[in-house]
């Protein structure tokens, strides 16, 4: 389907029995576009969850691809960490098949909280992304856990876990006190125990064991930053109830990157300060200008 001399496509394929879809807009004159840009959303989100014009990166010349991520909003699949990371390769696997346009390896990622995450661990895999947007980094799962307890989002958070408009007794004491995590951190919870389903927000899970798991063991990215140099541009809330804003200031000092920005954002009063809300169409510019200052390549 074309609209304004642009064109969208759906696609899908199938990755070791997993069915891998998204959806596609790209400029008309495919030969001249810059590279591609993969949006990756945050964790309980999913693609439709932002206020992003997709068809502005189109007309700016990017080919822009967004997805969801396993577990979520539909899709198949346990989330882990892991398995995040290994899809989001096999996206970039599948770009690769199937554009032979001439700038179709110069991508890019434009990603959310926990998306951030996986999308470094991508590039530190894979290194097929040579440069990248992040708004309000999730540097580790265990380190945005805690740091729930300090700011008092979880209790707020709870409600994202509800199933059939309840909480269940066992997931509700991992977000009262702290200190009910102790009993993972030192493997004293019983998986049989556990592995019930599970929700938080639009991530489906079968057992609440992983999830909590995938929390203690989950890697830090702060630990990996001499490794990334790649151009990057970055966002964080003012005040941010989900991660300390310090990880985005301390990940930004310490990048070696040779073109890198920060820029804060002041939350709307009575929303999650974290997700901000009405605030993308604006990041959603400026990630766009830094793309077109720093990130193309020769035509």
């Amino acid at each position: 389907m074309e609209n304004d001399d642009l064109i969208t496509k759906n696609f899908e394929f199938v990755q070791k029995n997993l069915l891998l879809k998204g959806k596609l807009f790209l400029p008309a004159d495919l030969e001249r576009c810059k590279g591609i840009i993969i949006f990756v959303h945050g964790l309980g989100y999913c693609h439709k969850s932002y206020e992003i014009d997709e068809n502005l990166f189109a007309r700016n010349g990017w080919a822009f691809m967004k997805y969801n991520l396993r577990g979520h909003a539909g899709v198949e699949g346990e989330w882990t960490i892991a398995n995040t990371v290994d899809d989001l390769i096999c996206y970039l696997d599948f770009l690769d098949r199937e554009f032979s346009f001439k700038n179709k390896s110069n991508i890019g990622f434009f990603a959310h909280s926990t998306g951030g995450m996986v999308a470094l661990l991508a590039y530190l895999k894979s290194k097929k992304f040579k440069f990248g947007s992040i708004t309000n980094l999730i540097s580790s799962l265990k380190v945005a856990y805690y740091w729930w307890f300090r700011s008092g989002y979880n209790q707020e958070v709870q409600r994202y876990f509800a199933l059939k408009n309840a909480i269940s007794p066992k997931v509700k004491a991992f977000f009262d006190e702290d200190t009910f995590f102790t009993n993972v951190e030192e493997n004293k919870i019983r998986k049989e125990e556990y592995s019930f389903p599970y929700r938080y927000g639009l991530l489906r899970g079968n057992s609440f064991y992983t999830f909590l798991y995938e929390i203690r063991n989950s890697p830090n990215i702060l630990n990996e930053i001499s490794k990334i140099k790649i151009p990057l541009i970055m966002f964080k809330s003012r005040e941010d109830e989900v991660i300390d804003k310090k990880v985005s200031e301390e990940f930004f000092s310490k990048l070696q990157a040779k073109n890198k920005k920060i820029i804060e954002v002041e939350p709307e009063e009575g929303t999650l300060r974290h997700f901000l809300l009405k605030s993308w169409p604006d990041i959603e510019k400026q990630t766009i200008d830094f793309f077109n200052l720093n990130c193309t390549v020769n035509a």
